[in-house]
């Protein structure tokens, strides 16, 4: 049967739709989409053009100096308190007190004497002077040298206070020499003190020369007797001195000179 002519372009039209359609399709399909890729599995072309780019930058520069120390911030709240430490060492349960006296070249004035506390008893001084005479007024034939105690109880109304020492030695054919002896207040008409001296002579006179060691106690109970009112203090001291010119002549010499040292202790 044969085909009349308008049928044949109506045919060949749709051909043509046809064909426009599909060449349309195929470049909506080869074309990037609203997010940049062709279709749901290909791959993003930008990510390449900014991996060229980084690797077209230069390494980095030296580092610059550092700047200035900015202010200081606000001290912040104080911590908890921390748990406490451990214990330290007890102290020593002796009370130990040392004096020295060391002049020579007669300078003794302000350093001849050191001072001492006698706990819960009274107080005293160590004291080692030479002979001198300034004037009628003003003199020591014999010098000092002694311990000397104040009792707390200056007239020993209430309470005994004592003083026992053992001495060695004394001048340089005495040096072999040990005496016993015992002090205290015999009443209120002697004064507030008691004393025992370093010299070994008997008489008035000053041991131009002596070396020596004392030991000594000092106690205090009360008057009539029981328990001691303070733990005793013990002491022990060790001297040398040398005098010259004791008749006074040329005056005092500048060879006069005196050390004294030792410690006193107490139980606490």
């Amino acid at each position: 049967m044969r085909v009349r002519t308008p049928v044949r372009r109506l045919l060949l039209g749709l051909a043509v739709t046809v064909a426009a359609l599909s060449a349309v399709s195929l470049v909506a399909v080869a074309a990037p989409g609203p997010g940049g890729s062709s279709s749901n599995h290909g791959s993003d072309a930008r990510p390449a053009v900014a991996h060229a780019s980084k690797a077209a930058r230069g390494r980095p520069g030296p580092r610059g100096k550092k700047g200035p120390v900015g202010k200081k911030g606000p001290v912040g709240a104080q911590g908890a308190v921390g748990s406490q430490g451990p214990q330290g060492q007890q102290g020593s349960p002796i009370i130990r007190q040392s004096i020295t006296i060391d002049w020579q070249n007669n300078q003794w004035q302000g350093q001849a004497t050191q001072e001492f506390e006698v706990p819960g008893i009274g107080k005293g001084n160590v004291t080692c002077r030479p002979p001198y005479e300034y004037s009628s007024a003003e003199k020591e034939p014999g010098g000092t040298q002694w311990v000397q105690v104040f009792p707390n109880d200056s007239t020993g109304s209430s309470s005994e206070t004592e003083m026992w020492t053992t001495r060695h030695g004394g001048s340089p054919t005495e040096s072999d020499i040990s005496v016993v002896r015992t002090a205290k207040l015999l009443n209120g008409n002697y004064g507030p003190s008691f004393y025992e001296g370093m010299n070994t002579r008997s008489d008035e006179t000053v041991t131009p020369e002596s070396q020596g060691m004392f030991t000594g106690i000092i106690v205090s109970r009360p008057k009539g007797g029981g328990p001691d009112l303070a733990p005793p203090t013990t002491f022990v001291l060790s001297w040398h001195w040398h005098f010259a010119n004791l008749n006074g002549e040329g005056g005092p010499s500048s060879e006069n000179r005196c050390y004294v040292t030792g410690s006193f202790y107490t139980a606490r």
